[in-house]
């Protein structure tokens, strides 16, 4: 082979390479939707609070590379900005069009089996129920606060549950409990008082732990999204086969 083969092998072996090394940076990361907590035998629980912490877990989430975490709270606040299109009151090449939103590949579920304080002096040191939001004065001064959160990520489109992608999640804190007779509702994520109360800091403990489970995964595109490509690699072998 002459020297001009030669150079003609070499430039095409460094443009496969530079082309391989571009498919492998391009890896596709999955995308997630959180659900809102649900509890599981807590009393008083109410939606604001499950509302709350899911947005917690969104911001905790959005910080790992191995996931895009889509909007799944603020739904109703995207269908407003949308509507505002389709009223006219933003210009149709500025609007938001229905169709444009991203679906998930994966649902990451997550109810809270445990969620309350333990005081020595109470009821013979059981959990102490909650009152509903807003009766009474119950507060907590010292105690054990205990939170416990069962979690698990779904594939959407198969209803599988992603193996190695479920667990339980225990945070422990001694000290100044929450005073729930304050809480008039909204999510805990933005109430300062709940967050420097050792409930708040127990239930931050257990989310740290799911996303130090979480961030180790490496699950690849879910089902949604295989099936798609499989469907766009078909149509497009059909399409050469009549050309």
């Amino acid at each position: 082979m002459n020297s001009e083969g030669r150079c003609f092998l070499l430039v095409l072996a460094l443009a496969l390479s530079g082309t391989s090394a571009q498919t492998a940076e391009k890896k596709v990361v999955p995308t997630i939707s959180v659900a809102k907590t649900e509890s599981s035998g807590v009393a008083s629980w109410q939606p604001a609070m499950g509302e709350g912490l899911a947005q917690m877990i969104i911001t905790e989430l959005s910080s790992l590379p191995n996931f895009k975490v889509l909007e799944s709270v603020a739904l109703d606040d995207l269908r407003a900005e949308r509507a505002l299109g389709e009223s006219g009151e933003v210009s149709q090449a500025e609007s938001v069009k229905k169709g444009q939103w991203k679906g998930a590949d994966y649902t990451f579920k997550s109810t809270i089996t445990r969620f309350g304080s333990k005081e020595n002096n109470f009821g013979g040191g059981g959990f102490a129920p909650r009152l509903p939001f807003g009766v009474g004065g119950f507060s907590v001064r010292k105690s054990e606060n205990e939170v416990q959160i069962d979690w698990r990520i779904i594939d959407n489109a198969s209803r599988e549950i992603v193996p190695g992608a479920t667990g339980r999640a225990v945070g422990l804190e001694t000290g100044t409990g929450f005073n729930f007779s304050s809480y008039h509702g909204g999510g805990f994520n933005n109430n300062r008082e709940f967050m420097d109360s050792a409930l708040g800091k127990a239930t931050m403990k257990a989310i740290t732990q799911i996303i130090e489970k979480v961030k180790t995964l490496d699950v690849g595109p879910g089902a949604r999204t295989v099936n798609s490509e499989s469907a766009a690699a078909a149509s497009a072998a059909w399409r050469r086969s009549r050309s």
